[in-house]
C-alpha cells in the first residue's frame, strides 16, 4: 500500500486521460477517412467505385495513422508526477467523465463532418472549376484531375489533418513524439510518389 497513492493519483489519471484520447481519435481518424469517402458517392451516381487505391485503405491505420496516437497513449501527460499527487482533486476528472463522455464524443464527431467536407468539397471544387476553365480555354474539355489524381489530393488532406490533430492533442512531446510524426508524415509522400 506504499505506492497506491502514486499508483492511483499519477499512474491512474495519466492512464485514463490517455486512453480516452486514443479512443475518441481512433474513432475521429476512421470517420475522418470513411466521410470522405461518403461525399463520394454523390458525385460516382452510387457505383460503388472507391475514391482511393485499393492499397491506401489498409495502410491508413496500419501505417499512416496508427504509430503517433500509440506513441502519445503511452507517453502523454498533462501535468508533471508531483503536480498529480499535490492536488488529489485532479483525479476526480475520471470519476466525473470528464474526458469520456457523450458530449465529448459528440464534439468531436462534429468537428470531423466539419473537417472532413472541408477535405472533400475543396479539391471536388478545384476540379469543377479546373474543368470549366479548361473548356472555355480551348483545351476541348480536358479535367485536370483524374480520379486517381483526386483521390490522392483528398487523402493528402485528410492525412494531414488528422496528424495535425495528434499534434494538437499532444500536451506533452518528447523526442519520441516528433520522430513519429515525422516519419509517419514523410511515409505517405514515399508511398504516393511510388
Amino acid at each position: 500500500f506504499k505506492f497506491l497513492k502514486r499508483l492511483m493519483l499519477v499512474h491512474g489519471r495519466y492512464c485514463y486521460r490517455r486512453n480516452s484520447k486514443l479512443i475518441i481519435y481512433s474513432f475521429y481518424k476512421n470517420i475522418m477517412l470513411q466521410l470522405t469517402q461518403f461525399f463520394f458517392i454523390f458525385f460516382n451516381g452510387f457505383s460503388g467505385t472507391s475514391l482511393f487505391d485499393q492499397y491506401v485503405l489498409p495502410f491508413y491505420n496500419v501505417l499512416f495513422t496508427a504509430l503517433p496516437i500509440l506513441v502519445m497513449a503511452v507517453l502523454d501527460r498533462d501535468i508533471s508526477p508531483e503536480m498529480a499527487v499535490k492536488y488529489p482533486q485532479l483525479y476526480s476528472q475520471g470519476h466525473r467523465n470528464y474526458h469520456f463522455k457523450v458530449k465529448v464524443f459528440m464534439q468531436w464527431v462534429g468537428n470531423v463532418i466539419f473537417q472532413s467536407a472541408v477535405c472533400f468539397f475543396i479539391p471536388a471544387l478545384c476540379m469543377a472549376f479546373s474543368s470549366i476553365y479548361d473548356v472555355f480555354d480551348g483545351h476541348n474539355g480536358k479535367v485536370a484531375m483524374d480520379l486517381s489524381f483526386f483521390g490522392v489530393t483528398i487523402h493528402t488532406a485528410v492525412l494531414l489533418v488528422v496528424t495535425f490533430k495528434v499534434c494538437l492533442e499532444t500536451t506533452w512531446w518528447t523526442p519520441i513524439n516528433l520522430i513519429i510524426v515525422i516519419t509517419t508524415a514523410a511515409c505517405w509522400p514515399l508511398y504516393a510518389g511510388g
